[in-house]
């Protein structure tokens, strides 16, 4: 892509600065216990990690959309021997400072890559959910030398997005900032999001929809299936059983269909925040991924 038409292509961008602040004071209030951050270069901007020290297999952990990487904290937490990283996704609403727009989906997994080198990481076992899930089929798709495994959760790109039962869902869980305390509970129980309990958290989201401008290539519809079946890395995929994004059942087909050997759990009784709502049944399969119990 030629660099005039690379300046058309959108960066991140808050549209208030208040809103900014209040996003980040929220993300700041919300650590239980907050990790060592790191800072590192990209040629499409510094970029934000955490790091939960420990051994094994590095550990890299790709947020969903509209959050940042303090959504992984309780499984970080709830694996103290692993080394693990979480990565605030360039474009999006963390603390990564997007200064040169994405050509492509090609440079999103050149984002990518490029963080890992700065951080000194090869041969890392990738983790993504929804929007993060999608981000890493794509540099396993374009970009695969430092992975040794992937794991998947819930992640885009493998059926279409289910849109009415999404609203239906995201909807009422961003609305409980507003709500007394035993609505939300009842919101967190009736879409299985066990944040909407904390309005800050469900704040936090409203302001990462309504107020960033995320800064992302064009992300294509479902990735085609010469692009799935050429992933040669370790697959793993975890899925709620009751998602609300995606058909479950057709995920896990396709991808049994097109990726060799890959392993599937899907989790009964969750619903697509199952990272924070099944912190343990996500961190065992984590932990059952192929290449997870490699020593590094």
């Amino acid at each position: 892509m030629s660099d005039e038409a690379k300046q058309q292509l959108p960066l991140a961008r808050w549209r208030s600065r208040r809103a900014q602040r209040r996003c980040r004071a929220l993300e700041d209030s919300l650590w239980t216990s907050a990790p060592g951050s790191i800072s590192v270069p990209t040629r499409f901007g510094s970029t934000q990690a955490y790091r939960w020290p420990g051994s094994g297999v590095p550990l890299v952990l790709l947020h969903g959309g509209a959050v940042t990487s303090i959504t992984w904290e309780p499984i970080a937490e709830a694996m103290p021997d692993r080394d693990v990283y979480a990565l605030d996704i360039m474009g999006d609403v963390g603390r990564s400072e997007h200064t040169a727009p994405f050509g492509d989906v090609t440079e999103l997994a050149t984002w990518l890559d490029d963080a890992l080198a700065a951080l000194h990481l090869d041969e890392v076992q990738l983790v993504g959910h929804s929007l993060g899930g999608w981000v890493a089929i794509n540099a396993a798709v374009r970009r695969p030398d430092r992975l040794e495994s992937v794991v998947l959760i819930d992640p885009g790109g493998v059926v279409p997005l289910q849109m009415g039962p999404f609203i239906r869902w995201g909807l009422p869980v961003m609305a409980s900032s507003f709500m007394p305390g035993p609505v939300r509970r009842r919101v967190a129980r009736r879409m299985h999001h066990p944040l909407a309990v904390d309005k800050r958290w469900t704040r936090l989201m409203l302001l990462g929809v309504l107020w960033h401008k995320p800064g992302f290539p064009p992300l294509q519809p479902p990735f085609a299936d010469d692009e799935l079946a050429s992933i040669g890395v370790p697959t793993s995929l975890i899925a709620g059983e009751l998602t609300e994004m995606f058909d479950t059942s057709a995920m896990a087909d396709r991808l049994r269909r097109l990726v060799p050997n890959i392993d599937v759990t899907i989790v009964a009784g969750a619903g697509h925040a199952l990272t924070v709502s099944h912190v343990h049944e996500c961190v065992a399969a984590i932990d059952a991924g192929p290449g997870a119990a490699r020593p590094a």
